[in-house]
């Protein structure tokens, strides 16, 4: 206590400060302290105090996990959760949030606390479901148009079709785009088979497979062969068409195939060159547009 006291005293007469105002003082010696000591001390100084630790690193902790919480980093970082390895749902999102930020309690009964990593350090959690939807919602992908209402000329009268596609023109270009804008951060580059940079080589191909209360179903998907290994994998294949057809001849998707043929014909975009690869037997013979 006489060397703190004594401490206190000489730092007051070279810092300023008195007995009534001792902050001159202190902040003169945590300033040199903070200056000319090792944060390695510093951590070890802190660790060996437990009022530092559950008072001053806690509650400095938890106003920064609060705004990481409400913060873009963290929608994107719930994102990236929804998304992985296929979409996980509301369900199975809000079960992910809760195990990820909580853990049994043997005071409550059947509920949980906080998971802490240490004092009053509760991890963060991923963003609610109702603000992650709303802002994947804002996101601009492109226009969806409606199968009914593009192909309705194709229907039979008792015939019932609901669904959506993509314009391919439109689409394409965006996700070659997006390819070249990351194309730095992935590990594995992309391939050009020779090609000038940019020249990108598009599979497009069609499936039926049962899908809900339907009976069957047919999509269509796209992948770009300069992925490498990663083409058509579930990563980077994207949904183009999508129908509850009664099988892959009916009218709608021969005529949906027939009509975006075409138009791959009149794809012409800036500094970007589309080879577009059509394959499945049934529907057209395998060709180069």
């Amino acid at each position: 206590m006489k060397r703190r006291n004594e401490t206190l005293n000489a730092a007051a007469m070279i810092h300023g400060g008195t007995k009534a105002n001792k902050k001159p003082a202190l902040d003169g010696m945590f300033d040199t302290l903070n200056k000319k000591c090792k944060l390695s001390d510093l951590a070890n100084y802190i660790s060996n105090v437990d009022n530092l630790q559950q008072r001053v690193v806690s509650d400095a902790y938890s106003k920064t996990a609060r705004r990481f919480e409400i913060s873009e980093e963290n929608v994107i970082r719930s994102i990236a959760t929804y998304y992985s390895a296929g979409i996980m749902g509301k369900r199975k999102y809000k079960a992910v949030r809760l195990v990820l930020s909580t853990k049994t309690s043997r005071r409550k009964r059947g509920g949980g606390t906080s998971l802490c990593i240490m004092h009053k350090c509760a991890v963060p959690k991923l963003s609610p479901y109702s603000k992650l939807i709303g802002y994947i919602n804002q996101i601009d992908i492109g226009k969806i148009y409606s199968v009914e209402e593009e192909f309705s000329n194709y229907l039979a009268d008792d015939e019932v079709i609901h669904g959506s596609f993509r314009d391919l023109r439109e689409f394409l270009p965006r996700l070659a785009k997006f390819y070249l804008q990351i194309k730095n951060k992935r590990h594995e580059a992309l391939k050009w088979f020779g090609k000038t940079d940019g020249t990108f080589l598009v599979a497009f191909g069609g499936d039926g497979c049962p899908f809900g209360k339907n009976k069957s179903a047919c999509s269509f998907l796209v992948s770009f062969l300069n992925v490498g290994k990663r083409v058509a994998s579930s990563a980077d294949n994207f949904l183009t068409f999508g129908a509850n057809c009664e099988s892959e001849s009916c009218a709608v998707v021969q005529n949906y195939v027939k009509v975006y043929a075409n138009k791959f014909q009149t794809l012409k975009v800036k500094s970007l060159m589309l080879m577009v690869y059509m394959y499945r037997s049934n529907l057209l013979s395998y060709q180069t547009i």
